[in-house]
């Protein structure tokens, strides 16, 4: 018995209780009564008839299950908390292209209800010209709902429009020439700056008279002649020059020129002609369109014709999804090379120019 291993302390777990099984360990002796009698047991239970290799594998094999056991549960546990991580992760990944959708949704649904209200203000509004042959009075009624569709929710143009507050509260009274749907003028009415405004699209003008605003029938540069010499403060043209040819582009510059106070702005806002898709496809969707107006020949009028450069930038930018997209993985030059390839495709869709009358 010199050579028999001994159970030294309560076997811990599993592992300990396959080793105790494995190497045939034995209560250690003792001179208490109960150990003597524990060792006298269980010695005799283990010679009897081979019982002792039987229990051993039995024991063997027990253990054996037990662990597989407890490392299916693991196995199941680390699963389903790598299906919930997934499950959460993917749900953060939803969510917000629900909300967007949701967002998108509602915004086409406002838009569709402002349509249908400006179709029936169209029909009830009385003329402020009743002399207007049918033929315009029908292709004004065109134009209306080419505006509805494609230049966005009167709600959007209006917050876009927010960006140039700071230049009309600096200076006024306001002239919007091109009025439209009345956003800036709606907006001015809002922020209690005076403005007033003229467009050659009668049902907009009806409208616009309808709701209350200060607007006029009148095409450009005529009308601004009634305005004197140095009494205007702004001169907004939103989404105008790319209609106008160029002898009339010409005379909107002159005459604001003429009618601006020192120190006055003109503002621009026009399609970008820098950006592809916008130059190739979205300006296009306008049948009156006549082609887009670079930055470059816009600054170079108004210099001539005595103002200079107080904001130059874009705005209006393309949804993420349209751009092109790239592949995490893929390395720092391609990134750079698509990053590139989307600024000259999907540029900003809108020009905004300010120009400032310049003293003496």
């Amino acid at each position: 018995m010199s050579d028999e291993r001994f159970i030294k302390r309560p076997p811990e777990g599993l592992e300990g209780w396959r080793e105790v099984w494995r190497n045939d360990w034995r209560y250690p002796p003792g001179a208490g009564l109960l150990s003597r009698m524990l060792r006298a047991i269980s010695s005799r239970l283990l010679r009897a008839s081979g019982e002792s290799e039987r229990q051993t594998g039995f024991n063997l094999v027990t253990l054996d299950l037990l662990s597989d056991l407890r490392g299916d549960l693991a196995a199941i546990r680390d699963d389903l908390r790598r299906a919930h991580e997934e499950h959460v992760a993917r749900m953060e990944e939803l969510v917000p292209i629900a909300v967007r959708r949701g967002d998108a949704l509602v915004a086409a649904v406002d838009r569709k209800i402002e349509g249908v209200a400006a179709r029936v203000r169209d029909l009830s509004s009385p003329l402020v010209g009743p002399d207007a042959p049918a033929s315009k009075l029908r292709s004004d009624f065109v134009y209306r709902r080419l505006e509805d569709a494609l230049r966005g929710s009167e709600a959007e143009v209006r917050e876009a429009a927010r960006h140039y507050l700071p230049f009309v509260r600096e200076q006024a009274p306001v002239i919007d020439v091109g009025c439209g749907r009345g956003e800036m003028l709606a907006l001015c009415r809002e922020e209690g700056i005076a403005a007033r405004g003229f467009d050659s699209n009668e049902r907009s003008v009806a409208d616009l008279a309808a709701r209350g605003l200060d607007a006029s029938a009148g095409s450009i540069p005529e009308c601004l002649a009634s305005a004197g010499q140095g009494s205007v403060g702004t001169i907004v043209a939103m989404h105008v020059v790319e209609h106008l040819p160029a002898d009339v582009l010409f005379a909107l510059f002159t005459e604001s020129s003429r009618a601006l106070r020192a120190g006055g702005y003109l503002v621009l806002e026009t399609p970008n002609a820098e950006s592809v898709v916008v130059s190739s496809s979205e300006l296009w969707k306008d049948p009156t369109h006549l082609g887009p107006r670079h930055l470059a020949a816009l600054v170079t009028i108004g210099r001539e014709t005595g103002f200079e450069v107080a904001e130059s930038s874009t705005g209006a930018p393309f949804p993420e999804s349209d751009r092109i997209q790239v592949s995490p993985e893929a390395s720092e030059e391609i990134r750079a090379l698509v990053s590139r390839l989307n600024q000259i495709l999907y540029g900003d869709q809108n020009l905004r120019l300010v120009l400032r009358k310049l003293r003496g």
